[in-house]
Parts: structure tokens; C-alpha cells; sequence
């Protein structure tokens, strides 16, 4: 693995708030299901990297994580 971008997301009750490092933008996206699988989308289409050069970074914040963790781990995404 060799990892080209990074994606940070700052965690709350309601939102997921998401930057792509290399080009520096940035969107706020639903913490929900739907939410998850349109921050990816997002993410793979600005970033214009594949999956396995991709490195999630978020703080764990307990019950307001949880579910985000389980969707990228599902879908093989690494992450810290």
C-alpha cells in the first residue's frame, strides 16, 4: 500500500466535515449511511486516486464514529 491521499474528517453527531489534503477542498456530508457512501463518491471522484491509495483519518468520538468505521472497513478502505 502506498498511500497518495489523505481525507480528514472531523466527526459529529450530524455531520462528517471532509478534506482532501493533496488538493485542498473540503465538504460536510450527513453522518448516516447515505452520508458515507456520498463522501466516498466525492473523495474517489475529486481525488482521482483508487481506494488503495487512500487513508482515512478521523478521531474516534465513541457511538458518533462507530458506524463510518464499520462502512470503510465493509468496503476495504484503510483508515486511522
Amino acid at each position: 500500500m502506498k498511500i497518495k491521499e489523505v481525507i480528514g474528517i472531523d466527526v459529529s453527531k450530524l455531520t462528517l466535515d471532509s478534506h482532501i489534503h493533496n488538493i485542498g477542498i473540503q465538504k460536510a456530508f450527513d453522518n448516516a449511511l447515505e452520508g458515507f457512501g456520498a463522501m466516498v463518491s466525492w473523495v474517489l471522484e475529486n481525488s482521482q486516486i483508487g481506494k488503495e491509495n487512500l487513508l482515512f483519518i478521523l478521531e474516534h468520538t465513541g457511538l458518533y464514529s462507530h458506524q463510518l468505521i464499520d462502512y470503510l472497513v465493509k468496503h476495504g478502505y484503510f483508515y486511522m
